[in-house]
């Protein structure tokens, strides 16, 4: 995976710095196009799912108002790609498409039951603030930039490294004064990847033997958080920063 400073944990999200009302009634979220976070012409479009209702009619029980949409789009000539769909009624109904030009904007707007659309801008992670607790009741802050891309654990001002000096953070320790390690369970983690080649977790991946044998990439390497996401199935990451290690 891509290191934090090229924006690994970027994440989409529904940035809106003014409003306009579009053809159809839909308030579209607009941002100045000189902002470099921007994702280019991809929005997420939320669904008055009670007027596709309305115009589908009661009984339709298979009626989908996404495909509604995307037959709107079609009929209009308008490329476009589905990048997700929300489907949680009661919440949020929807989806987030790319166009093909800022100019395909008020198509999207004018489709019948179209509720609101939001830009999607990168959200990058901010530099983190890290606090040695390994010997010492008074955490001692140790710089973001001084540290290892390659995951080690932090050191105090002594230089003395231990492994596990995050256990006392989650009272993990107290588990493992119990003879309680984990030892025989599998675990399934959802975090911003994994040094694998870490002498913690065995320094390899997949063969018998090996702490990580599977992981899955849901964005890869080259991911920006506005480019399209190409997934694969090795979990490797080197950034500075994550929970995993």
């Amino acid at each position: 995976m891509i290191s934090l400073p090229q924006a690994l944990c970027a994440i989409l999200s529904l940035a809106i710095s003014a409003r306009a009302a579009g053809a159809g009634g839909a308030v579209i979220a607009v941002r100045p196009e000189s902002d470099e976070l921007i994702a280019p012409n991809r929005y997420i479009v939320e669904f008055d799912t009670s007027v596709h209702l309305q115009q589908a009619g009661l009984a339709k029980r298979d009626h989908d108002p996404h495909e509604r949409f995307y037959q709107h789009l079609k009929e209009r000539d308008v490329a476009f790609d589905i990048h997700a769909e929300y489907k949680s009624k009661g919440t949020f109904v929807g989806a987030s498409v790319q166009v093909a030009s800022a100019g395909d904007l008020d198509k999207l707007s004018s489709a019948e039951g179209v509720l609101n659309i939001y830009t999607v801008s990168r959200v990058d992670l901010p530099s983190p603030k890290i606090l040695d607790i390994s010997s010492s009741s008074n955490p001692v802050p140790v710089s973001a930039k001084n540290s290892s891309a390659s995951l080690h654990s932090r050191s105090t001002d002594s230089g003395h490294y231990s492994t596990y000096s995050q256990l006392p953070m989650i009272q993990a320790d107290l588990v493992h004064r119990n003879k309680n390690t984990g030892s025989g369970i599998n675990i399934a983690i959802i975090d911003t990847g994994i040094d694998y080649n870490h002498p913690s977790f065995g320094s390899c991946f997949r063969t018998p033997g090996c702490k990580v044998q599977k992981g899955y990439d849901f964005v890869g390497d080259a991911f920006t958080g506005s480019n399209t996401a190409v997934p694969d199935d090795d979990p490797y990451s080197t950034c500075n920063f994550h929970g995993t290690a």
